[in-house]
């Protein structure tokens, strides 16, 4: 357990070299539920860093727990940098971990959104890796774009997709290249669908953008973080009844 611990430890101090110094990048979350025909139930949760939901008082990350909601029980937890990494020109890091539960068909869709990341400094390598295990269906999206609206996906730089993913455990990976474009924003996007009785969804999905000469060794990296994320994850997350 120790030399685990050493060497995830060693990971992340070397992923510190290509992230070496926090953007001051606008997240929000925003959760949406819709009913089996796909027709919202009501407005969507938006919450911003250390705004109004945010649990977390760390600038980097959201926290949001609520124990019914719209038919839904959500742990919802997000980070930048995670937070130990940020983004620079070489690069940036989304992270966003989804535990939901429900009693009654819908479905529930979850974004996260950085917006201002700094220019790369050559054209960009997108990266997605998702895993987690679902009683119903799951997709997600991980996309790169300069619109005006953090949500809007339309028109994107590069695009990675997953799913649909259903029956127990799932994980995937998957990569696009895209241009250096000036700064540009990041939105991780899952979509959660269960049927009627009671059903169970969790999700762990990090984004990365990076220079495509590193990518094997962020590829590399990226099983060190989850190895001690996920430590951390559980020693940190809060436990919903």
């Amino acid at each position: 357990m120790k030399r685990r611990f050493r060497f995830s430890l060693g990971i992340l101090m070397l992923m510190g070299v290509l992230f070496t110094s926090r953007a001051d990048a606008g997240l929000i979350l925003r959760v949406t539920a819709f009913d089996p025909s796909n027709v919202p139930l009501g407005p969507s949760l938006t919450i911003s860093d250390n705004g109004l939901g945010d649990s977390d008082p760390q600038l980097g990350s959201i926290i949001h727990v609520n124990l019914g909601w719209q038919g839904w029980t959500l742990n919802v937890n997000t980070g930048v940098g995670d937070p130990i990494l940020a983004a620079t020109d070489s690069g940036a890091l989304m992270h966003l971990t989804v535990s939901a539960t429900s009693l009654t068909a819908g479905r529930l869709f979850v974004e996260f959104s950085q917006s201002g990341t700094p220019e790369l400094y050559e054209d960009g390598l997108l990266i997605g890796q998702i895993g987690g295990v679902t009683t119903g269906v799951v997709t997600a999206n991980g996309v790169v774009h300069t619109n005006v609206d953090p949500f809007d996906p339309t028109s994107p730089l590069g695009v990675v997709n997953f799913g649909p993913f259903s029956g127990g455990a799932y994980s995937g990976t998957a990569s696009d290249l895209f241009p250096q474009n000036g700064n540009y924003n990041m939105l991780q996007t899952t979509s959660i669908t269960h049927g009627n009785g009671a059903n169970s969804t969790s999700v762990d999905y990090f984004l990365i953008t990076t220079v495509p000469v590193p990518a094997g060794f962020v590829m590399f990296a990226i099983g060190g973080v989850l190895m001690a994320g996920g430590e951390v994850l559980r020693r940190r997350r809060l436990t919903v009844a």
